[in-house]
């Protein structure tokens, strides 16, 4: 029984380390599933809040006060954004870890812990987006250089991989560009609505 255990959990080691050679979807199916589960929430919660402010922004033209229906619409674009952009995220760092799955060679020579850290596990607390999206471009540009090189060496089925994921990771860096102008738009509407708020108020 503790040999079984020994072995799972050497399993486990490998694969949340990124050194398990596989060459299909990770193992560890939970951990997986609950991060599957977390984006996916984060995405229908922000286009509902979309479709949330379309329909106040609809009641306030009813009403005839234009400018807070100009506020709401600028909400409800901005949360669209944000959820068009978390799902190109997630999408893409999926198809990012399935490319390097299918390729030990390719894993072998692109994926160091620091780009696993930059190109899976996402930015860090407290990291601004323009840093995190110029940086996760240096390896676009670094597949893309590995694409050259092998399509040279005339091993093309390695040479399409490498331009595959340097495809894949600049729609992510696309996907992280519009989270960040959804977010700063967002944030400019509430101040937009607090200001008409205010000012009504005072009236």
């Amino acid at each position: 029984m503790k040999k079984l255990l020994l072995s799972v959990l050497t399993v486990c080691l490998l694969t949340n380390l990124g050194f398990a050679q596989e060459t299909s979807a990770p193992t560890d199916t939970k951990k997986c599933g609950k991060k599957k589960f977390k984006c996916e929430k984060k995405i229908k919660s922000n286009a509902n809040r979309s479709v949330y402010y379309k329909k106040l922004a609809d009641d306030a033209t009813k009403k005839g006060d234009q400018n807070l229906a100009e506020v709401y619409n600028k909400c409800a674009d901005a949360k669209s954004k944000i959820a068009n952009g978390m799902k190109e995220v997630y999408d893409n760092s999926m198809r990012f870890k399935e490319i390097l799955a299918s390729d030990a060679e390719l894993k072998a020579s692109i994926c160091d812990k620091k780009m696993k850290n930059c190109l899976i596990d996402g930015k860090a607390k407290g990291k601004r987006f323009s840093t995190y999206i110029k940086k996760i471009k240096e390896y676009a540009d670094k597949s893309l250089a590995k694409a050259k090189q092998a399509d040279s060496e005339g091993k093309v089925d390695l040479a399409k991989k490498y331009n595959e994921l340097a495809s894949v990771i600049n729609a992510k860096a696309e996907g992280l560009k519009l989270v960040a102008e959804g977010k700063k738009e967002f944030k400019l509407a509430r101040k937009e609505f607090k200001a008409l708020k205010k000012s009504t108020s005072d009236k």
